[in-house]
């Protein structure tokens, strides 16, 4: 059982000062790469149980090849990944990757396979032609274990090499690989399963407040990922705008100047900084507040960015981006609702009233539509969005039309205010049957986010999942199945999650909210 939600990590910033201090001389250092060679990427991944060093910290955990920010995988689109993972751990185990436009059926993207203790498995990946060209990651997958598995290091990042190839003006600028992970150490060991209230130490690759440099008007390429488990990152550069190109692997359709990012769980940005005057700016994560039944996260310095040497000539960023198509002009084949909902002590969550059952196909869909869903948060915390295989298009957040710039794959779902005043009516029942999770009629206009799905890549066939993407609350139901198919019908009849459900009278609610339960099955 958690402790109760809401805690602040009220010892987050004592708790690694002196650490900060001490590592802060230290010099920006990259993961380790292995890159493709002739089309293939050959590599082998070995989970085992390794004492290692985090921040200055000894620490027991579960790691990829003894390094606490494993090898970054690079491919092109056409590549193949043969990947070997052993599984050295004491638990059930699997790798997911993430982001990628990949097949989700065995020997690749299967997040329903399980390897157990002793056992290795051969992944097989192809990368499509036509995958864009970006930043995204390998985690395990282990439906129960993820986020302990990812707390505990077992992550790293995976590009699809080209991101800079529509922009010859950029050739040759430095590209910065920044993996944020955050780790919690209790007497040497990572707690299974991570507490709310215990500080928790955040590294950049690893290492705490290191030193980035730059020359004056240098620009340079940051591809920055929040890999953790749980935790929201709200990047900002002191004195640098953000020229953000891409976001979760997708390149933009033009550039978009940011004052500061905000990466929920798993969400990538892939952005252009351009050298201040000569000084020292801290590359800091803002403070967050997820909502009053969750967490507050302090702001923390990442990095210190030290503009020095000559200026060089200044270098134009990139105006001409390639098109993206606007799913908003495409026919919808199907609209669709799913509330996020979870119990008022935050040890239970669901969608549409169900927690996830890997066995229960919750959404068909038929391959070549495109759908609309409506994602509302019935909560009094922030939750963050995800679904497998494929990239989306936001087209409404909290009530308000959103601008066009490209697609993602993770997006935040703010708290409703109004339901953190009656988080107790959300019920679930050992079975996963939950009742009363709705949001309320009429919806409150925050806390709701509606999307644009193209179900229309055909590598996509096969079962997937779609959930939240902070550990504690998929590993905790707030997850489900999804089935693409040449046969499903345009809209499956009758299902809950595929009608309007803010349209529907009380009554229809009502039926609604037990039809969509795990009974008879």
């Amino acid at each position: 059982m958690r402790l109760p939600r809401g805690r602040y990590y009220a010892l987050l910033g004592l708790a690694w000062t002196a650490l900060a201090c001490s590592n802060g001389a230290a010099g920006f250092q990259e993961p380790p790469r292995v890159e493709s060679k002739d089309g293939v990427l050959q590599t082998t991944l070995t989970a085992q149980e390794r004492k290692i060093e985090v921040g200055g910290v000894t620490v027991t955990t579960r790691v990829y090849n003894d390094l606490f920010v494993p090898p970054t995988l690079v491919v092109r689109p056409g590549d193949t990944i043969f990947l070997n993972l052993n599984n050295f751990i004491d638990q059930d185990t699997n790798l997911h990757y993430h982001g990628m436009n990949v097949s989700p059926l065995q020997p690749g993207d299967n997040v329903f396979l399980t390897i157990a203790p002793g056992d290795t498995f051969d992944y097989e990946v192809h990368v499509p032609a036509d995958h864009p060209e970006g930043l995204f990651y390998y985690h395990p997958h282990m439906h129960g274990l993820t986020e302990f598995q990812v707390g505990s290091g077992m992550s790293g990042a995976l590009i699809v090499d080209g991101i800079l190839d529509p922009f010859p003006e950029l050739s040759g600028i430095t590209q910065r690989v920044m993996m944020l992970k955050d780790i919690q150490i209790v007497n040497g060991l990572v707690p299974n399963p991570p507490v709310s209230a215990n500080p928790t130490m955040r590294t950049l690759n690893g290492q705490v407040n290191p030193t980035v440099t730059i020359q004056p008007n240098e620009v340079q390429l940051w591809r920055v990922g929040n890999i953790g488990a749980d935790i929201y990152y709200d990047i900002q550069l002191e004195g640098h705008t953000l020229y953000e190109i891409a976001r979760d692997g997708n390149l933009h359709n033009q550039l978009v100047p940011r004052d500061h990012i905000l990466l929920p769980t798993s969400a990538r940005s892939e952005f252009l900084v351009v050298g201040g005057p000569p000084g020292e700016y801290a590359f800091l994560t803002r403070g967050i507040s997820m909502g009053p039944q969750g967490d507050t996260y302090p702001q923390t310095t990442l990095a210190t960015l030290v503009s020095e040497g000559e200026a060089v000539p200044e270098v134009p960023l990139p105006q001409n981006f390639p098109q993206v198509a606007d799913l908003r002009d495409a026919p919808l084949c199907c609209s669709r609702t799913f509330d996020f909902s979870e119990m008022g002590d935050g040890s239970q969550f669901c969608i549409n009233n169900t927690q996830f059952d890997p066995s229960f196909t919750n959404t068909n869909v038929q391959l070549g539509c495109v759908e609309e869903w409506t994602l509302n948060n019935c909560t009094g915390e922030n939750h963050v969005f995800h679904i497998h295989q494929l990239d989306f298009q936001v087209i409404e957040q909290n009530g308000q039309p959103v601008d066009f710039i490209g697609r993602q794959d993770t997006v935040a779902l703010d708290f409703r205010a109004a339901n953190a005043q009656n988080p107790d009516r959300c019920q679930c029942d050992d079975s996963g049957n939950c009742t009363n999770c709705t949001c309320p009629t009429p919806a409150d206009p925050r806390g709701s986010v509606k999307i644009r799905v193209p179900f229309t890549n055909p590598v996509i066939l096969g079962d997937f999942v779609y959930h939240c993407h902070i550990g504690e609350h998929e590993d905790n139901g707030m997850m489900q199945r999804i089935s693409v198919s040449e046969t499903a019908g345009a809209c499956e009849a009758g299902s809950p999650s595929s009608v309007d459900r803010e349209a529907m009278t009380p009554a229809e609610r009502a039926a609604c909210n037990v039809s969509a339960g795990h009974m008879g099955h």
